[in-house]
């Protein structure tokens, strides 16, 4: 692909994506995609939900699951791990066994960090609940209790420590979704080929230890 801006790709691109994963990690790595195809129209809508890309509800979609109908070509771009995270001086002033736990509502409670936090604790009780990740992690900073977070978003935030557990920390595969029909339009190959770049590029946060070790 040429180098540079190129201006004769023009249009709207509708992206979908995890609310967290697209507001802190793929909104600040949008910059040089905006520059070069300065034609492109992004939206892109934070939405953990099953969307129709046949109905155009997007033209793109990032999941952690991979899709197992419909006319969508699906590519795993990444994996995405989660660590248990507190507040620095929470975790220096509240002994293991008084510490509380934040985690998802009962909508949320089926997702695989919610169970494994589960089997990390058996008694588990929950001292607060939210069904975005967003305000776990703001719940988890100002010190109300420990909460599972994606370690792109828990490891950069100094007011946060990663607390260490004999069980191995759950992960998430990212795929990249896409209609058939629109896979070779040359402004969703575009933006396609940006989303696959910025996550390998962010490996080192995404999946620290498999991005180390390699």
């Amino acid at each position: 692909m040429a180098q540079g801006r190129q201006s004769d790709l023009a249009g709207v691109v509708r992206i979908s994506a995890p609310p967290t994963f697209a507001s802190q990690f793929i909104a600040p790595r949008l910059t040089a995609l905006r520059r070069r195809y300065p034609g492109i129209e992004l939206e892109l809508a934070g939405d953990s939900r099953a969307i129709s890309l046949s109905r155009r509800d997007a033209d793109i979609a990032i999941r952690l699951t991979r899709p197992t109908t419909g006319s969508i070509v699906a590519r795993r771009i990444g994996t995405m791990v989660f660590g248990l995270y507190g507040q620095r001086d929470y975790l220096a002033k509240t002994a293991a066994c008084d510490q509380d736990f934040l985690g998802y509502d009962d909508s949320l409670d089926h997702v695989l960090q919610q169970q494994w936090l589960r089997r990390l604790e058996a008694d588990l009780r929950l001292a607060f609940r939210s069904n975005e990740l967003a305000t776990l992690h703001e719940a988890a900073a100002a010190g109300i209790g420990l909460a599972v977070l994606p370690r792109f978003l828990g490891d950069p935030d100094e007011r946060l420590a990663l607390v260490a557990k004999p069980s191995p920390p759950p992960s998430r595969e990212l795929w990249l979704l896409v209609h058939s029909d629109l896979r070779r339009s040359p402004r969703i190959r575009a933006v396609l080929d940006h989303l696959v770049d910025i996550v390998l590029a962010g490996r080192a946060i995404l999946d620290p230890e498999g991005a180390a070790s390699d």
